[in-house]
């Protein structure tokens, strides 16, 4: 999803309704790139929340929706080689390092690309019956089993596998409209 012009000037104008915007926008996609990282997702949380405050306080050097994206990603990829050289140099360990030099672009632009098809997942979930996307976000975005999350949603796990199919068949049909279902 892409900012639109009067958000972007709004934001670089100062308007904190429009920073949550951008902060909406990116914040779950950005912490789910830093996770995929650095492994840590309270610590990619908080990566994302610093670069985001960074953004803020440059905001004046952005006028362009795609510039503030490719800012925030490389801010975040920093950011996360940073925290693992400091973990590292913590730990006193050198398997990280060299695994950290030896990451390349395709990991990183593979990263993103899941990062950005999650996000649309996530988006396209909202327009879902609500038992069918509380059932797909407990299995699938936080690691859920079926009866767990029949446990949760206090119903049968007969229902939860019959909600799951549901959700994934109107996710496919979702995503193969938006052309996205070749990217999974």
């Amino acid at each position: 999803m892409l900012l639109e012009k009067e958000i972007i000037e709004a934001f670089i104008q100062g308007e904190n309704a429009a920073f949550e915007q951008v902060y909406k926008t990116y914040f779950k996609r950005l912490a789910y790139f830093a996770n995929k990282l650095i492994g840590d997702p309270e610590q990619a949380e908080d990566i994302t929340t610093e670069s985001l405050l960074k953004l803020w306080d440059r905001r004046r050097q952005f006028d362009n929706p795609s510039h503030i994206k490719s800012w925030l990603y490389l801010t975040v990829r920093n950011a996360c080689i940073n925290h693992l050289q400091e973990t590292e140099r913590h730990n006193r360990s050198h398997q990280e390092i060299g695994y950290l030099s030896n990451i390349n672009e395709e990991d990183h632009d593979r990263h993103r690309i899941d990062a950005e098809l999650i996000n649309e997942i996530y988006q396209q979930l909202q327009t879902l019956p609500e038992q069918c996307a509380q059932v797909f976000e407990l299995i699938y975005f936080k690691g859920k089993t079926t009866s767990e999350a029949a446990e949760l949603l206090n119903t049968s796990t007969k229902n939860v596998l019959n909600q799951k199919l549901k959700a994934i068949k109107l996710l496919k049909a979702l995503l193969l409209k938006r052309g996205l279902m070749l990217l999974l």
